[in-house]
C-alpha cells in the first residue's frame, strides 16, 4: 500500500473520530458544571487527532472506496465516449486491421473515442480519476504548509512589535507579585505595557512568559479592574494555557480542513476563560460582583476601539462580541462554588475517559476483508487513442477477481520424478505444442530436449557435446507448426531448425549479434530485443533496442527502442530492482518495465499499437525479502570459494549488499518476468517472497484488448515457461529444489 493511502485513511479516520469525540463531549459538557473538566475534554479531543496513528484497524471492506470513485468516474467517461464522432474516425497504422471492441463477460461494452471530438475530455478524466488520491495529499500538505508558515510570518511580527514597542510597567509589577504569589505562582512573569493596538494577552514563543496590557486599559481602568485584567492573565500563565496553543496550532495545522477541529478550539477557548475567571475571583481578592463588573468594563473598552486578531501562540482575552458567551461567562463568575462530595469520583472518571479518548487516536481504519461484488459492477477500463492513433487503455487498479480460466487440479504428466526420467538441472526455456508435448532447455546441462505428449518418453534434440545439432549455448526454443523446433544459440550465432527430432536448417544469424530471440512476429520475422540481462542497478537506464530478422535474406532491421540496463558481470544481482523485459505476445513485442504500471504492445515493424496503465499497490522489501537473497548469495560465494571460512563469507555478502543498496524499505518491482502466450495474452507474475519452491506467483493476465482477465494461481513451487493450444508448460521444484517439467491443461472456471 501506498503511503498516499495510509495518508488519506488517517485522515478519514481522525476525522470520524473527531466527530466522535466532539458531539461525546458537547453533550458531556451539559451536565458537567465545572469549566476546567470541560476544557479537558475540548483539548482531549484536539491531542487525540495530533496523535500518530499507528495501529491499522482492519474493518473497512477492501477497494470499496476506489471501486466506488472509478465507477463514478467510468460512468461519466463512457457517456462521453458513446457521442458519435464529429468526423472520421482515424486511420489505423498501415498494416493494422481497424480494432473493434468486444463486450467483455463481466463489464459493459466500451466504445473507442477519437482523441479529436472526445478524446481529450476522456484522457483528462481518467487522469484525474487516477491521480485523485495524490492530488488530494498535496492539496493537504500544501494546506498545511500554508497555514503554518503564515502563522510563522505572524508571530515574527508580533515579536518584532513587541521589541519595538514593549515597555516595563513596573506598577502593574507590583500588582502581578501579589496576585501570583496568591495564584501559587514559582515564578511571576514580567508584565509590559505598549499603546499598539492589541488585547490583554499571555504570550510565549519560547523563552520567558510575558504579560501584555495595552495602555488604554492601563489609562481607562482603576486600580481595581486592572486587578481584575492581570488575575485573569496570571490564571492562564498558572495553568499553562500557552502550552495549549501549541497543541492548537499543530492541530489545526495538521488539520486545517476538519471544520470539527475548528469548532473544539472555540469550545475549548470558552471553557478555558471561565475557568480563568474562577481563579481570577479568589487571586483578586475581588468580590463576585465586583469581578464582574471589571469584566463588563473591559468588554466595553474592547468594544469601543476593535483591535486586530492576536496571533495564534497569544493566550488573548476575548472580545465578548456574542452576547451568548459573555452572559455565560458572567454567570460562571456569579455562581457561588459549592464542594461536591462527588468530586474525587468526577475526576477519576474524568481521568479515565482521557485516556480512552486518547488511545482512539493511535488507531486508523484500512481495508481487510475483502468484500463480496457483482462482477457487473467492476469498474470499466478507459479506452481511447492519442493523436498517433495509438489505443490508450486506463484501469483504476489491478483486477481483483479471478480469470475464467484455471490450471486444472493435476498435471496430465509430470516428467523428472520418475526412474528413466531426464534429470533437469535448470529448465530455461520451453515451448508447446497442440498435442501436448513440449520442447525444453535446460542450462546447466545445456541440452534442449523433447517430450512425448503424455510426458513418458524424452529425446535429447540438441547438446552441447559433439553431436548432430551441436551447439554453445541456447538462448531461446520455439515451437513451429505441428512438430518442427527453433532452437536460437548465442556464440555460434545462429538458429537451428529441427523437424521429427532432425535438423533441417541452419540460419546464419550473425547479422543480428547483440540481439536476443524472443519469438516469432505475426509477419513471419524472427522478433529480436537487446541481448542482456536487463535490469537497472542505482545507474541510469539505457536504450535497448527491439529489432526483426527476415530468415530468408538474413537482414536485420532495428525497429524501436526500449529502455533496459545490461548485467556488468562484477556487478551481484540485484533481484529488488527494476528491470526491462521484453517478450512475444500473439507474434507482436510486448514491453515491460518492473517499476512502472505499464504495458506497451508493438507491432512486428515497431509501430506502438496499444498501451495499458493502471494505479498499482506497491510494497517495499522487509528481512523477510532480504533473508532468501542473503542465503543465496552465502550459497553462490561458497560454491565459488568452498575452502573460505563462514566469517570471511558473511563479509562478503554484506559487500554485495552495500554495492547494490539492497535494504529494508526498498520499493519492490511490481512484478516479476512477463511472458506472452500463443492467444495474445500477457501473464505477469506477481512479485513474492523467496520464488520457487517456497511459492509461486499469483499471474495477472491481460488480454490483447489491454482488458483485465483476472489472476490465475499456479501450484507450489510452478514456474510457468509457455501457455499455447489449452495447455500450460512449467517447471516445478520441490523441497530439495529438484526440476521436474510438467504440463497442465487450461479449464474453464
Amino acid at each position: 500500500m501506498e503511503m498516499t493511502d495510509i495518508l488519506l485513511q488517517i485522515g478519514a479516520t481522525k476525522l470520524a473520530l473527531a466527530i466522535a469525540l466532539a458531539g461525546t463531549v458537547w453533550g458531556v459538557q451539559r451536565c458537567v458544571k465545572r469549566p476546567a473538566t470541560v476544557h479537558a475534554l475540548w483539548l482531549m479531543v484536539l491531542v487525540a487527532v495530533l496523535v500518530p496513528a499507528v495501529v491499522p484497524l482492519r474493518i473497512l471492506p477492501e477497494g470499496a472506496e476506489e471501486e466506488a470513485v472509478a465507477q463514478s468516474e467510468v460512468a461519466v467517461q463512457s457517456e462521453v465516449v458513446a457521442q458519435p464522432a464529429a468526423g472520421p474516425p482515424p486511420v489505423p497504422p498501415e498494416g493494422v486491421a481497424e480494432e473493434v471492441v468486444v463486450q467483455s463477460e463481466v463489464a459493459p461494452p466500451v466504445g473507442v473515442a477519437d482523441i479529436g471530438v472526445s478524446g481529450g475530455g476522456i484522457a483528462s478524466g481518467a487522469w484525474l480519476t487516477r491521480n485523485a488520491k495524490p492530488l488530494v495529499a498535496l492539496f493537504w500538505l500544501l494546506g498545511s504548509a500554508g497555514y503554518l508558515a503564515s502563522t510563522v510570518v505572524r508571530t515574527v511580527r508580533f515579536q518584532r512589535t513587541l521589541a519595538r514597542a514593549a515597555r516595563p510597567a513596573p506598577q502593574l509589577q507590583r500588582l502581578a507579585t501579589g496576585i501570583g504569589d496568591t495564584l501559587g505562582l514559582q515564578r511571576v512573569p514580567r508584565v509590559y505595557t505598549t499603546g499598539a493596538r492589541v488585547r490583554p494577552l499571555v504570550w510565549w514563543a519560547g523563552g520567558r512568559v510575558r504579560v501584555l496590557i495595552p495602555a488604554l486599559f492601563v489609562a481607562e481602568l482603576d486600580e481595581t479592574e486592572l486587578r481584575a485584567v492581570l488575575a485573569h492573565e496570571l490564571a492562564h500563565v498558572r495553568r499553562r494555557d500557552y502550552l495549549v496553543r501549541v497543541v492548537e496550532l499543530l492541530a489545526c495545522s495538521a488539520y486545517w480542513w476538519n471544520p470539527v477541529v475548528w469548532w473544539s478550539k472555540r469550545r475549548m477557548r470558552a471553557a478555558e476563560e471561565s475557568s480563568c475567571d474562577i481563579l481570577a475571583v479568589a487571586a483578586s481578592r475581588l468580590t463576585r460582583d465586583r469581578y464582574a463588573g471589571s469584566l463588563l468594563r473591559v468588554v466595553e473598552i474592547m468594544s469601543a476601539a476593535p483591535v486586530p486578531r492576536a496571533p495564534a501562540l497569544a493566550s488573548a482575552a476575548e472580545s465578548c462580541r456574542d452576547s451568548r458567551r459573555l452572559e455565560q461567562r458572567l454567570r460562571t463568575v456569579l455562581a457561588t462554588a459549592s464542594p461536591s462530595p462527588t468530586a474525587g469520583r468526577l475526576r477519576a472518571a474524568g481521568a479515565a475517559a482521557l485516556a480512552f479518548g486518547l488511545s482512539l487516536g493511535l488507531v486508523y481504519c484500512t481495508p481487510g476483508g475483502r468484500q463480496s461484488v457483482d462482477p457487473a459492477q467492476f469498474p470499466t477500463p478507459v479506452m481511447t487513442r492519442d493523436s498517433a492513433g495509438i489505443r490508450i487503455v486506463e484501469h483504476a487498479g489491478a483486477p481483483d477477481r479471478r480469470a475464467p480460466f484455471a490450471l486444472a487440479a493435476d498435471p496430465r504428466y509430470r516428467h523428472g520424478d520418475n526412474p528413466g526420467d531426464y534429470r533437469f538441472r535448470y529448465v530455461y526455456k520451453g515451448a508447446l505444442f497442440a498435442d501436448g508435448s513440449a520442447v525444453v532447455t535446460d542450462a546447466f546441462n545445456n541440452e534442449t530436449i523433447a517430450l512425448s505428449s503424455d510426458g513418458t518418453m524424452h529425446d535429447v534434440l540438441a547438446s552441447g557435446q559433439a553431436r548432430p545439432g551441436y551447439v554453445f549455448y541456447f538462448e531461446e526454443v520455439l515451437a513451429v507448426g505441428q512438430d518442427s523446433v527453433m532452437v536460437a544459440h548465442n556464440g555460434l550465432n545462429r538458429v537451428t531448425i529441427f523437424a521429427r527430432g532432425s535438423a533441417v536448417r541452419t540460419v546464419d544469424t550473425r547479422s543480428a549479434d547483440g540481439f536476443a530471440l524472443q519469438g516469432i512476429g505475426a509477419s513471419g520475422h524472427l522478433l529480436l530485443a537487446t541481448g542482456g540481462f536487463r535490469s537497472g542497478f542505482e545507474d541510469e537506464w539505457l536504450p535497448g533496442h527491439l529489432a526483426r530478422l527476415d530468415l530468408q535474406t538474413g537482414i536485420v532491421d532495428t525497429v524501436a527502442s526500449y529502455d533496459f540496463m545490461p548485467y556488468t558481470p562484477r556487478r551481484t544481482y540485484n533481484p529488488f530492482v527494476g528491470f526491462g523485459h521484453v517478450t512475444v505476445a500473439g507474434g507482436q513485442f510486448v514491453y515491460t518495465r518492473s517499476d512502472r504500471p505499464e504495458i506497451t504492445w508493438r507491432l512486428p515493424d515497431g509501430t506502438t499499437r496499444q498501451i495499458v496503465r493502471w494505479q498499482p499497490e506497491r510494497t517495499y522489501a522487509t528481512e523477510e525479502h532480504l533473508r532468501p537473497h542473503e542465503q543465496r548469495l552465502l550459497d553462490n560465494h561458497r560454491r565459488d570459494d568452498p575452502s573460505a571460512s563462514r566469517a570471511i563469507l558473511e563479509e562478503r555478502v554484506r559487500d554485495d549488499m552495500r554495492a547494490t543498496d539492497v535494504r529494508v524499505g526498498f520499493p519492490l518491482p511490481l512484478f516479476r518476468f512477463p511472458f506472452g502466450d500463443a492467444e495474445g495474452r500477457v501473464w505477469l507474475p506477481k512479485n513474492v517472497t523467496g520464488g520457487p519452491p517456497h511459492g509461486s506467483p499469483p499471474y495477472t493476465v491481460v488480454a490483447r484488448d489491454g482488458e483485465w482477465l483476472g489472476t490465475v494461481d499456479a501450484p507450489l513451487g510452478l514456474q510457468i515457461l509457455d501457455v499455447a493450444h489449452g495447455h500450460v508448460l512449467g517447471v516445478q521444484k520441490d523441497e530439495t529444489r529438484r526440476e521436474s517439467v510438467v504440463v497442465y491443461e487450461l479449464i474453464e472456471r
